[in-house]
This record gives C-alpha cells, sequence and structure tokens, in this order.
C-alpha cells in the first residue's frame, strides 16, 4: 500500500487514486480541477492541476489484487 500526503494544512481532502499505465493518479471529489500523478517505479510526482493549496490532499493506492486481501484482514 502507499500512502501519500501532500500538504500539512488541517483541511483535508481524502482523494482518489487509479493506476493509468506505469502512474498512480490521485484525484479529489471536492477539489474538480485536482490532479497529481507519481510514476510507481521511479516515484517522479508530477503535479497537473494542484486544486486549492490550502487543503491537504491525501489518499493511497492499493493494487487490486491486495484490495480482497486487505478486507479479509478485517
Amino acid at each position: 500500500m502507499l500512502d501519500v500526503k501532500f500538504s500539512t494544512n488541517e483541511d483535508t481532502h481524502h482523494c482518489d487514486a487509479v493506476l493509468e499505465g506505469k502512474w498512480i493518479v490521485f484525484t479529489c471529489s471536492q477539489c474538480l480541477d485536482y490532479r497529481r500523478k507519481m510514476h510507481q517505479e521511479t516515484g517522479e510526482m508530477i503535479t497537473e492541476s494542484t486544486g486549492n493549496p490550502e487543503i491537504l490532499h491525501q489518499g493511497f493506492y492499493v493494487q487490486p489484487r491486495l484490495q480482497n486481501f486487505d478486507a479479509s484482514l478485517s
């Protein structure tokens, strides 16, 4: 599991993450213009749109094959 935090402010939005090729793409359902992506092999981070810079955007990506494993631990 990859857990990424992008700011240090107290206002927090939880991002959704999907895999697009080799990139993990984070988007925010509350900030429709927010989009940040990270290359899963190199760690390169690209911010395509930051949304509101006063808001902490955080999210994590779980590989699909691990989702069932994670649920079985609950």
